[in-house]
Order: structure tokens, then C-alpha cells, then sequence
């Protein structure tokens, strides 16, 4: 019984150096991928973001655009109204 004892004791430090860099292991990669995680997290954050921004310089463009055509308009109307002033 004792011998079996050392016989297990012996095998567990013989084997406790290989189990602690498994574990290691396995900590690092759940690092790698936490980090990944928050990369890709982050980058999405970023797209959004940049997505938000076109739609916002998408609107101001279309808002300037609106504004010149209305003032495109009015030049006109002005133009008709001095061209019908010379006609009377």
C-alpha cells in the first residue's frame, strides 16, 4: 500500500510539469481569443461608427444640395420677373 502511495506520488510530480503547461496552454489560447474577441468587437464598434458618419455626410450633402437648388430656383423666378418687367 505505501509503495503504491510513492508509486503515485512519483508519478505526479513526474507529470505535474507537463499538466501545468497543458493548463498553460490553455490559458494562453483563452487569452488570444478573449483579445480576438475584442479586436473583432472593436473594429466593429469602428465600422458603425464610420457607417454613421457617411449617412451623416450623406445627409448634409443632400440637405446643400436641396439648398442650391432652391436658391437655383429662386435666381430663376427673379430672372423671369426682370425679364417681364422689361416686356411691360
Amino acid at each position: 500500500m505505501e509503495q503504491g502511495f510513492r508509486l503515485l506520488i512519483k508519478l505526479i510530480i513526474e507529470c505535474a510539469p507537463v499538466i501545468a503547461n497543458l493548463l498553460q496552454k490553455n490559458n494562453d489560447v483563452s487569452v488570444d481569443l478573449s483579445s480576438k474577441q475584442k479586436t473583432a468587437g472593436t473594429q466593429a464598434l469602428i465600422q458603425s461608427v464610420n457607417n454613421s458618419n457617411q449617412q451623416i455626410n450623406y445627409i448634409e450633402g443632400f440637405e446643400q444640395e436641396n439648398i442650391e437648388q432652391q436658391q437655383l430656383a429662386l435666381s430663376y423666378r427673379q430672372m423671369q420677373l426682370r425679364i417681364a418687367n422689361q416686356v411691360l
